[in-house]
């Protein structure tokens, strides 16, 4: 009875933190807007715009945490190896490259989503053909 009570309240919080969290998120937008039309209308960007949106970045991210949690929708990312077949080969051709940190100079490749799924029905299989049962 007890932990029940707790839970609740803690989907209570987790809630509330969500809604700040999307408050914090359309007030980005908001001040990226008036940043962009103010520099390219009136040659003016907002004054100190970039660093209030990377606050509210900081913002947005941690107050989310708690609810994501709550509602288990956390980010998944899968990683392929390629073991040198020609399927494999031809999916990491096909990756989009992208740069992840323009500072860093650091690259990642995506694959599409038909991709990702091909590969993993091809993991299940060679999975269960490993797998059976004697």
């Amino acid at each position: 009875m007890i932990f029940n009570g707790f839970s609740t309240g803690v989907r209570k919080v987790a809630l509330f933190f969500g809604y700040l969290g999307s408050i914090a998120m359309c007030l980005m937008a908001v001040i990226v807007t008036v940043d962009v039309s103010g520099r390219f209308l009136f040659n003016k960007p907002l004054r100190g715009g970039i660093e209030i949106v990377e606050e509210l970045m900081v913002c947005v991210i941690f107050l989310m945490l708690a609810y994501v949690t709550e509602k288990e929708k956390h980010i998944k990312v899968d990683i392929f190896i390629s073991r040198g077949r020609s399927f494999e080969e031809s999916q990491f051709k096909r990756a989009e490259r992208l740069k992840i940190f323009e500072d860093l100079d650091r690259t990642a490749y995506f694959s599409s989503a038909e991709d990702i799924i091909l590969s993993k029905l091809d993991f299940l299989g060679r999975t269960l053909e490993t797998n059976k049962p004697c």
